[in-house]
């Protein structure tokens, strides 16, 4: 199926063609790299927000944040 004959929903979304990366340094490539899991992230949690109002999709990339795990409530 040619991209003329998608729905224009489809061809309306703006996703980042290789060409555009071109010319970057490695500091922009990770920013911009950076930036676009966390769209990514942003659009499934809306997605997965129309069945779970409370779904929560971590936006971190390309690390997350190391969170010292709860010990309360473990036996002592």
């Amino acid at each position: 199926m040619a991209r003329a004959d998608w729905p224009e929903r489809i061809r309306q979304v703006r996703r980042p063609r290789y060409g555009d990366f071109n010319g970057m340094t490695l500091a922009e490539l990770h920013a911009r790299q950076i930036e676009l899991a966390a769209e990514q992230a942003a659009g499934l949690q809306k997605h997965f927000r129309k069945t779970d109002p409370n779904a929560v999709v971590d936006g971190a990339w390309p690390l997350r944040p190391w969170v010292e795990p709860s010990t309360e409530g473990a036996p002592a």
